[in-house]
C-alpha cells in the first residue's frame, strides 16, 4: 500500500488516515476537514491550530492534574467559579467537543478540570483556586 505524510504529520493512503493518536485507520474525504478520530485526536486539520493532544499526552496531563488534586486536599472549586471558568471555556478559540484543545483536558462531563481547584488554564485564562 503507498502512502504518504501528510502535512500535519499523519500518514495517509487512498484507504484513508493513521491516526496519530491511537493508530487506527480513518476514512477521509475533502469534506471532514478538521477530522476527529474515535479517540478525540484531530487526525487532520485545516489548520494546526485545529489540533487537539493524543491519547498519551492526555494521559499524561490527566495523571498530573490528579497528583495537584490530590495534594491540594481534594478541594473543589466553589461554585461561583466554576461557573466562571465554564464561560471563559465556552468562548475559547481552543475548545473542542467537550475538550481542551491545548491541554487535553476535559471541561465538561466527569471528571474535568474545571470542577478542581488545583487546576488553571494552559494559556493562563484563569487559575487556581488559592487554599483556605
Amino acid at each position: 500500500m503507498q502512502m504518504r505524510r501528510h502535512r500535519l504529520g499523519a500518514w495517509m493512503s487512498a484507504n484513508g488516515i493513521q491516526c496519530q493518536g491511537c493508530g487506527q485507520r480513518v476514512p477521509i474525504t475533502p469534506e471532514d476537514l478538521p477530522l476527529y478520530c474515535s479517540c478525540g485526536f484531530v487526525t487532520v486539520s485545516r489548520s494546526s491550530d485545529d489540533m487537539t493532544p493524543g491519547f498519551w499526552r492526555r494521559a499524561g496531563a490527566f495523571g498530573k492534574a490528579v497528583a495537584r488534586h490530590t495534594l491540594n486536599g481534594l478541594q473543589k472549586t466553589p461554585h461561583d467559579e466554576k461557573q466562571t471558568r465554564a464561560l471563559i471555556c465556552s468562548g475559547c478559540e481552543f475548545k473542542h467537543g467537550s475538550r481542551c484543545g491545548k491541554c487535553g483536558c476535559q471541561i465538561e462531563g466527569w471528571p474535568n478540570k474545571l470542577d478542581w481547584a488545583s487546576e488553571r488554564c494552559p494559556i493562563g485564562k484563569w487559575g487556581a483556586v488559592k487554599k483556605k
